[in-house]
């Protein structure tokens, strides 16, 4: 995803790259030290010059079927007519600005085409008047972006951010927060899917994001007076004789939406589900993407044996509801406790294999 405003000058003045010596940096220099970083997929053998940073994304990801490199001050055209112009990169995703703050949402070249994420916004657009719509996080505006690495599609909706940050001790958040209403809410946006026909297939903590009313009034005034200038990072390729054209010109350090000063709104805040990467409608043509991006820990015993390339066809069962309501019963044990993404419950490898460990082997049938 990707973050800016449509299309006014970017928030934080003109964006200069500098040279110093034999070092590039842009400005403003950063002062982290540089590490090498090797590749981590299997496809590519290139080796960056990137910071050792959690809040920084392997480059390894962009490649031809990858990401698209995706530049601060880019604009975009969307279908609707609107420009969108990059200003930050926050969390996993960036955000935009018409007249309030979007986030874009870039897919991979790779699943473009292969998800049925587009089709299931619009299913789901004429179920406006049905409990449990306003939990759904809903596109509004998809376009295509032809690029390096292939051809993507653009989700464009509005902003959110993590269900986790309400847990971070220093927002002191918890204090303010109806958390019978928050599971309330995360129980009737999946009432809402499965009531029209849609399995999620991706149900847990990572999907589930709230918003805040400040998100969409707030405009680019709040959203740059919030965050400071984004942390670049050149991606320098060590051999000099690599492509770089699938690369963007630098990474930037991922910025999480700000939260100060919104406790006094907690009570207001609206939970969204997202990604609907995974989903389909079962009796349909759908396709059925695999699931090598839900936590294992998560996901329904009868999904992880189906999900087994040895698993005899008695046993290739595909995602359902039932296996969402496993994966939400689990997230939903996580928001209690008060510990989403941290609680030792779920620290190994599936809860369903535990409990088989503890029970006795999983009936075949």
């Amino acid at each position: 995803m990707s973050t800016g405003f449509a299309p006014s000058a970017f928030p934080w003045g003109e964006l200069k790259v500098t040279w110093t010596g034999d070092a590039e940096y842009v400005t403003p220099p950063t002062s982290q030290p540089l590490t090498v970083s090797d590749a981590d997929d299997s496809d590519r053998d290139y080796i960056w010059q990137l910071p050792d940073r959690k809040d920084v994304e392997s480059v390894a990801r962009y490649h031809l079927g990858g990401l698209h490199p995706v530049h601060l001050s880019e604009i975009y055209s969307g279908s609707s007519g609107t420009d969108y112009c990059i200003i930050h990169k926050l969390g996993v995703g960036s955000f935009s600005h018409v007249n309030r703050a979007v986030a874009l949402k870039f897919i991979t070249s790779a699943s473009t085409g292969h998800t049925n994420e587009i089709a299931i916004h619009e299913y789901l657009a004429s179920r406006a008047h049905d409990v449990g719509y306003d939990n759904i996080l809903m596109a509004v505006d998809t376009f295509q972006v032809n690029g390096p690495n292939g051809l993507h599609n653009v989700i464009v909706t509005n902003p959110i951010a993590s269900l986790f940050d309400l847990y971070k001790p220093s927002l002191r958040m918890i204090e303010h927060l109806n958390e019978v209403d928050i599971i309330r809410q995360i129980l009737q946006g999946t009432a809402f899917l499965h009531k029209n026909g849609i399995v999620h297939g991706d149900l847990h903590c990572g999907n589930i994001s709230i918003e805040f009313p400040l998100f969409r009034t707030g405009g680019t005034t709040w959203l740059s007076d919030s965050i400071e200038f984004p942390k670049l990072f050149l991606c320098v390729a060590c051999d000099p004789a690599l492509t770089t054209s699938s690369v963007p010109k630098y990474i930037v350090a991922n910025t999480p939406l700000p939260l100060w000063g919104m406790q006094e709104h907690a009570a207001k805040l609206v939970v969204k589900l997202v990604d609907f990467g995974c989903a389909f409608r079962p009796g349909t043509n759908d396709v059925l993407v695999r699931h090598e991006r839900s936590p294992r820990v998560f996901t329904a015993p009868e999904c992880i044996i189906s999900d087994s390339a040895s698993a005899p066809p008695q046993l290739q069962v595909p995602w359902s509801y039932q296996s969402d309501i496993w994966t939400l019963a689990c997230s939903l044990f996580e928001i209690y406790s008060r510990q989403p993404g941290q609680n030792p419950l779920f620290g190994g490898t599936s809860l369903g294999l535990e409990i088989a460990r503890l029970l006795g082997p999983i009936p075949e049938q």
